[in-house]
């Protein structure tokens, strides 16, 4: 009993850590301040948010991957959400440096490349999620530049 009692203490702990790397906020039409930082099941109707992958992507200097950028949509939001990536490290790039995840899409993939020289360890990039109305959400994909 006290073994499973560890496991499901254990187990409660990933859970939290994982759920506050993709602290970001909603946007789209009606998002205010107030209702983007309710403590909700779901996403609030009308709104979406930005889910980069909820661990860190390692890419080593010279190397291009492969990254999927998801959004999360609340009932009745079906707007195209245009991406840009800000604060990029030194020697790093995403392309497209605009993507889009179009109203019938969820996701939408993107080349993170690092130069030769890119600047090594850990960064993170911010990304913002415009709507066609209402506001913008952001949040943050975190990278690690390895040494080729």
């Amino acid at each position: 009993m006290k073994r499973l009692f560890s496991l499901l203490a254990a187990g409660s702990l990933i859970v939290f850590a994982g759920c506050e790397q993709n602290k970001g906020t909603s946007g789209g039409p009606g998002v205010t301040k107030d209702k983007a930082t309710e403590k909700t099941v779901g996403q609030a109707e009308e709104t979406f948010s930005i889910k980069p992958p909820m661990t860190s992507t390692t890419i080593k200097q010279g190397e291009t991957k492969e990254v999927t950028v998801s959004i999360k949509r609340g009932k009745n939001f079906t707007e195209s959400v245009a991406l840009s990536f800000d604060d990029l490290p030194k020697g790093v790039t995403v392309n497209p440096a605009k993507a889009t995840v179009e109203g019938s899409k969820d996701e939408v993939k993107v080349n993170v490349k690092a130069d030769d020289n890119a600047d090594l360890g850990e960064h993170t990039i911010k990304v913002t999620g415009h709507p066609s109305s209402g506001p913008d959400a952001t949040n943050e994909l975190k990278i690690k530049v390895d040494k080729k």
